[in-house]
């Protein structure tokens, strides 16, 4: 437990510091979030010039929008001024975004005479729609190249098409309820058929399971260490508790044993020059990273990945 416990107060320099001023898998530039949130926030991003123009000077309830507003401001700056980002990090700011476009929905739904907010409601509508189109469009095309593309990413593509066609048309007929009923439900169906169509085709290229597979069909009863971070996708299938060496002499030392193997990133395979290290046996791209195996070419072993694979 000492050690354990030395290991954690070792890595909040990384955690804290590293991460806030130059970043450590994610840096990026300051207005990254400028991009990245409006994407996040799809749909509702569509609503948010007629949620400011309808809440940022409201007279009623102005403390509390004006708290809301001062949430989102406050977080965004704070994320922006860090070095390490990642679309994730937004998730604090959705409540109070929410919030927002909630109060712009309930003058829609609640005024007497909503009059003045019909075109503020009525054209992000629209333009969701259009890009809805579009992007089926694009979707239907992309598929030509990538199997499975089409065949899930354009039903999800009509859904979201029709349905703000239908959201469109209770608009223009004045039937209020209809609208945001209609728009929930196409984002409820949306959602429901990204889990259930795209994610089960996405999971192999962000999956470590097949990698790991392979791993686990050279190492056998061999010894298996990770340099730099702990990936805990690679412990869960390889079914391990990795050894994690973060400096590149103790990884080579690692190394020398007989049947010892180790998992690099591999765009930190640089600072291993200059020692003598064993030749790559394998490497694959988990999500965004790419990882090599290296160890001994012994004969024997299955070097297909075949046979004995990963106890998960």
């Amino acid at each position: 437990y000492t050690v354990y416990g030395w290991e954690a107060v070792g890595s909040l320099p990384k955690q804290l510091l590293q991460r806030f001023g130059s970043g450590v898998h994610h840096p990026r530039p300051t207005y990254y979030y400028l991009i990245s949130l409006p994407l996040e926030f799809l749909p509702w991003t569509l609503f948010l010039p007629s949620v400011v123009r309808f809440t940022l000077w409201a007279v009623a309830d102005r403390k509390a929008l004006l708290f809301l507003y001062g949430w989102v401001v406050g977080v965004l700056a704070l994320l922006s001024i860090m070095a390490e980002k990642r679309p994730s990090y937004l998730i604090p700011l959705f409540p109070a975004l929410a919030l927002l476009t909630a109060s712009f929905f309930d003058s829609y739904l609640t005024r007497f005479d909503p009059a003045r907010l019909r075109k503020w409601m009525g054209w992000p509508i629209l333009l969701a729609g259009v890009l809805s189109l579009a992007g089926t469009v694009a979707l239907g095309w992309l598929g030509r190249r990538e199997a499975g593309l089409a065949e899930r990413g354009v039903p999800l593509g009509l859904v979201l098409t029709a349905g703000f066609a239908g959201a469109l048309w209770a608009h223009l007929r004045g039937r209020r309820g209809a609208v945001l009923l209609c728009m929930l439900g196409t984002m409820f169906l949306t959602y429901l058929g990204v889990v259930a169509l795209l994610f089960p085709w996405l999971n192999p290229r962000k999956s470590a399971r097949s990698f790991s597979d392979r791993i686990v069909s050279r190492v056998d009863g061999g010894a298996l260490a990770i340099y730099g971070d702990h990936i805990p996708a690679i412990a869960y299938y390889t079914h391990r508790d990795l050894k994690v060496i973060r400096h590149p002499g103790a990884l080579a030392e690692f190394l020398e044993a007989p049947q010892a193997y180790g998992v690099v990133p591999k765009h930190r395979l640089h600072e291993l020059k200059g020692f003598d290290l064993p030749p790559v046996l394998d490497s694959e791209s988990i999500g965004h990273r790419e990882f090599v195996l290296l160890g001994p070419a012994t004969p024997g072993v299955n070097q297909a990945g075949e046979g004995a694979g990963s106890p998960r």
